[in-house]
């Protein structure tokens, strides 16, 4: 190493040469014409006094200051835009800062929580590159509407693996894309792998399940692609490429082998995405996001972690204007066949917002009116949510109402059936009217084993404080209010479907529903041409079905020890029908709709 006093000694020799009117130099920049120069190699500069007839009298080393601008909701120690240099670091710590001018820095740091916008016609020229943080529960942003000169790094947050290579851990997409998946895993190597396989890769429509990439794997990390990952550490993974600015078209389909409906798409933009904005967004003719879904199954299902019902959705009914999904996140949606033939799903720019939301992990709540109802057994959690708002019926509410993930309520569940048209199909979550919260029974079901103990709790509520929430066992003869207590049983046999459970929720407490008929869950099923009739019967009933012209076209007589009633409907036509119920003491008339 040279030292500082052999440079000195070099640079008085160097300048001796040349008169106070014509300073220059080689490997540096040397400014002034007698009394102080300062002469600068590299980041160093050195202060010297040149005499009259030349000579460098004295020379000082000074370090060239580097200036690291800050921005929390303010810039300090001034405003970079058009100002820092080569040498200089920009930090956004929070709030969100914007670029509106051409800006050249040695670094770019955005921690988790805040964003930076770079405007239209702005150019940001990053020596070093720049580098978005994420943490856990929180995401940075990068809005890019004009340009970035460097390279960009995406330290996103990748839950940690639970049950090996096959298990389900975290759904991610890219927020920076183009990247090969052979240097992706070799620059991150805490994504679970055995060496040669990694827990990461799409979800194949034509084999109706998941892929495991090899780490010889050439395909892209693409926009908009959904992808299941898992780590080792609960830590960032390093997501390198372009940040995307434009329209991004995914082509969702209904097809293959297993899990036709579902497709696993992602937010394909480094900023979070405004879940409202996608959803309306018009593909063309009028057709929007919503409406390239299934109709049960309208929404985004986000995996949350549980293993059990496993899915935080997000539709009209629990979300509001400001709810966003993070960056890099992955979700599932359905596809209506009919539809998304002629349109594809689409992620635009207006979609792009900032936030300091968690991903679906954790999750949030809006302030809405809803209630959560837990089933709980030994280590065991299932969930199902009930939304009242003024766009909501008894029926089916496309973009209101959503099924459980794949229609499927094996294993340990709980879930609900419409109140109105009824078809079956388990709902994870079903949305009411306001006017509901007068007076409304719910039929629940419950999947669990014989002899193994329940509880029937609330998860979370903001019904207002004068509605009532109970649970009726029709089977024990049994009101819970659940606002005061849990209920907890043991089953002697295995429960299986509706019929048994009721949820009451009442502007009045002591109001009881003395029509047993109202406790029954009437509903057909499309899979196997069937009538249904749920739940339990005190005497003898009397079954009649009329179709829409009033003629009778089957009459039976219901079997009151079971809980459940079945009956073919596989010869009727497709069409609306009545059920009428009678005994010796009551009457109850509702419409089915046999597919």
């Amino acid at each position: 190493m040279i030292k500082p006093l052999l440079i000195a000694y070099f640079l008085c020799i160097s300048l001796s040469m040349f008169s106070q009117e014509n300073i220059s130099t080689s490997g540096g920049e040397a400014t002034g014409s007698g009394g102080a120069v300062s002469y600068s190699i590299g980041q160093v500069v050195y202060s010297t006094y040149i005499g009259s007839n030349g000579t460098l009298s004295e020379g000082v080393q000074q370090p060239q200051e580097k200036i690291t601008y800050v921005y929390n909701d303010t810039w300090s120690p001034g405003d970079p835009n058009g100002v820092a240099s080569t040498g200089d670091n920009i930090v956004i710590a929070t709030g969100n800062a914007i670029i509106n001018a051409n800006t050249s820095c040695n670094s770019v740091t955005v921690n988790p929580g805040a964003a930076l916008t770079i405007e239209t016609g702005a150019t940001l020229t990053i020596s070093n590159g720049m580098i978005l943080e994420s943490a856990s529960t929180s995401y940075s942003s990068l809005i890019l509407d004009g340009t970035v000169a460097g390279t960009l790094t995406y330290e996103r947050h990748v839950n940690i693996n639970g049950s090996g290579t096959t298990g389900s851990n975290d759904l991610v997409s890219a927020p920076l894309t183009g990247q090969d998946f052979a240097s992706f895993a070799a620059a991150n190597p805490n994504i679970l792998n055995t060496g040669t396989l990694y827990l990461f890769g799409p979800f194949d429509k034509t084999i109706g399940d998941y892929v495991i990439y090899a780490n010889t794997e050439t395909a892209t990390l693409d926009a908009g692609i959904g992808y299941r990952t898992g780590t080792t550490d609960n830590g960032t993974v390093s997501f390198m490429g372009t940040a995307e600015n434009g329209t991004i078209s995914n082509a969702i389909e209904n097809s293959g082998p297993s899990f036709e409906e579902w497709n696993l798409v992602g937010n394909p933009y480094p900023s979070y995405l405004n879940v409202q904005a996608f959803l309306n967004h018009d593909v063309g003719d009028g057709v929007t996001n919503l409406q390239l879904f299934d109709a049960s199954s309208a929404a985004i299902y986000g995996y949350d972690g549980n293993a059990l019902d496993g899915w935080t959705i997000y539709n009209l009914s629990t979300t509001n204007a400001s709810t966003v999904i993070a960056p890099g996140q992955g979700f599932f949606v359905s596809a209506d066949a009919t539809k998304t033939v002629a349109y594809d799903l689409e992620f635009t720019p207006a979609m792009r917002s900032t936030g300091t939301d968690d991903d679906f992990i954790q999750g949030r709540n809006v302030e809405l009116i809803y209630l959560k109802l837990n089933l709980s057994s030994g280590n065991d959690t299932c969930r199902t949510d009930f939304y009242f708002n003024a766009n909501a019926s008894q029926g089916l509410d496309v973009g209101y109402d959503a099924q459980m993930f794949n229609n499927s309520a094996s294993g340990f569940s709980l879930y609900s059936h419409l109140l109105q048209d009824n078809v079956g199909e388990p709902m994870a979550l079903q949305a009411l009217n306001l006017a509901d919260l007068n007076e409304v029974s719910i039929p629940l079901g419950v999947n669990c084993n014989q002899g193994e103990q329940i509880t029937f709790s609330i998860a979370e509520t903001t019904l207002p404080e004068s509605v009532t929430i109970s649970l009726e066992d029709v089977v024990a003869n049994t009101v819970t209010f659940l606002d005061n207590s849990d209920y907890i049983l043991t089953p002697t046999t295995d429960l299986l479907g509706t019929g048994r459970f009721f949820l009451r929720i009442s502007q009045d407490a002591l109001t009881i529903i003395n029509n047993d008929l109202d406790a029954l869950n009437i509903f057909s099923l499309n899979t196997s041409k069937e009538l249904v009739i749920s739940g339990k019967l005190k005497e003898q009933t009397i079954l009649e079905l009329y179709d829409i012209q009033g003629r009778r076209v089957l009459s039976t007589e219901l079997d009151a020890t079971l809980l459940q009633n079945r009956m073919s409907v596989s010869n009727l036509s497709t069409g609306v029908y009545v059920v009428q119920l009678q005994n010796n003491e009551e009457q109850r008339s509702q419409k089915v709709i046999i597919n």
